[in-house]
């Protein structure tokens, strides 16, 4: 008979040790897996929330609501600059076919004509809608420049846009979301059309204005209109209290300022600081374009555009904005070229017109309240002209 050996139990523990000790190894490595993926997943949850918070920071600045209610002074309708990889499938060119002006609506009209045109405004709601409106897209734009836009659905043309002197070591410092318009008989630069400046971007508006020689600025917004911020606070209101004000290298004084019924004239002096010059600048705010609509009567645009007149026969541009430098801007800039063509040539195409400013600023003229009101402004004109030659045979 074979004897059976008895083991101890402390060769059974010992035997044991190291199953027990695998055992342990793998609770911790689940364990550690499980607390990497939780932070993993913790990170990951952080940063999307600190993107949308970014996301509805920028898309706060406005409101969407229809283009066929209100002016894109209003609203954006952009809310995730990821949109940027969809538009890029959109791009299109700006002289192409759809800008032509054998694509546009034609009618030159006189004095009696305009008057029949206003007769019908169905007529020229309708007229307005078939003139072209392309618009650039962030393509369009320098990257990292997105958030000197004041609307990321208002993109300067690309062709026209306004280029600041470009600073040494300061990223996009040449962008500014401004084009030149065309004048009378395409002159050329006559007006440049920008966005009502953001807080971030009054050094850039006041560079515009000392680079291009600008000496009459005509703004058609509030700082802030329906409790919205629509402009920054680029110069000074009172003459009295804090009538200076300093961006960069540019004070902006107030010396006088004149308040009539319509609009606030201000004279300004601006400085540049670094080289001791100093300019005059004349500041027309038309108060009595609202926010939506236009205003009550075409002669208070007449009124408007007239008291400017002494001030803008030197060459240099005409600096126009509203909030967006869309809407009510391009309506201004084509009620004072209407009225200056008519004045040489008894006549005015007023969709071709629209049309060109389009070529230049896109979105210029953003409603058909807007498009009507050029109308009415060309028909108050045309016969305070006609009554005074009547006056005068």
């Amino acid at each position: 008979v074979k004897k059976v050996g008895m083991i101890s139990a402390s060769h059974l523990i010992q035997a044991q040790e190291p199953a027990d000790q695998n055992s342990g190894i793998i609770v911790a490595i689940t364990v550690a897996a499980i607390v990497a993926v939780c932070l993993f997943l913790l990170g990951v949850g952080l940063l999307v929330m600190r993107h949308r918070q970014s996301q509805t920071k920028f898309a706060k600045r406005c409101t969407p609501v229809t283009l066929d209610d209100y002016s894109l002074d209003n609203i954006s309708v952009y809310n995730s600059f990821r949109r940027k990889q969809r538009l890029r499938g959109s791009k299109r060119s700006y002289t192409n076919a759809a800008f032509d002006d054998s694509n546009t609506p034609s009618r030159p009209v006189n004095a009696p004509a305009v008057a029949s045109a206003l007769s019908d405004i169905t007529s020229l709601e309708n007229e307005f809608r078939a003139i072209p409106n392309i618009s650039p897209t962030l393509d369009d734009i320098p990257q990292g420049a997105e958030t000197k836009n004041r609307y990321a659905n208002v993109i300067p043309m690309p062709d026209t846009r306004v280029l600041l002197t470009f600073q040494e070591d300061v990223p996009n410092s040449d962008y500014m979301n401004a084009n030149y318009v065309r004048g009378v008989n395409g002159e050329p630069k006559r007006y440049i059309v920008t966005q009502g400046p953001l807080d971030d971007t009054i050094v850039d508006f006041w560079r515009m204005v000392w680079e291009q020689q600008i000496r009459v600025i005509f703004a058609l917004t509030d700082f802030a209109e329906g409790g919205i911020a629509k402009c920054a606070e680029y110069y000074p209101r009172s003459e009295t209290i804090d009538c200076s004000q300093l961006h960069g290298d540019y004070q902006i004084t107030l010396e006088k300022r004149d308040i009539s019924d319509n609009c606030i004239t201000s004279y300004l002096v601006l400085k540049d600081m670094e080289r001791n010059l100093r300019r005059d600048v004349v500041h027309f705010w038309y108060h009595s374009w609202p926010e939506k609509g236009v205003p009550a009567s075409p002669k208070m645009t007449i009124d408007f555009l007239n008291r400017s007149r002494k001030f803008t026969k030197e060459p240099t541009p005409v600096l126009v904005h509203c909030s967006p430098g869309t809407g009510r801007s391009g309506a201004i800039v084509a009620c004072d070229i209407a009225m200056k063509e008519y004045d040489t040539q008894n006549k005015v195409d007023i969709p071709r017109l629209v049309n060109k400013i389009r070529q230049d600023r896109a979105g210029a003229v953003q409603t058909k309240e807007q498009y009507v009101h050029i109308y009415g402004v060309l028909h108050a004109h045309a016969s305070r002209i006609g009554a005074a030659h009547l006056e005068s045979i």
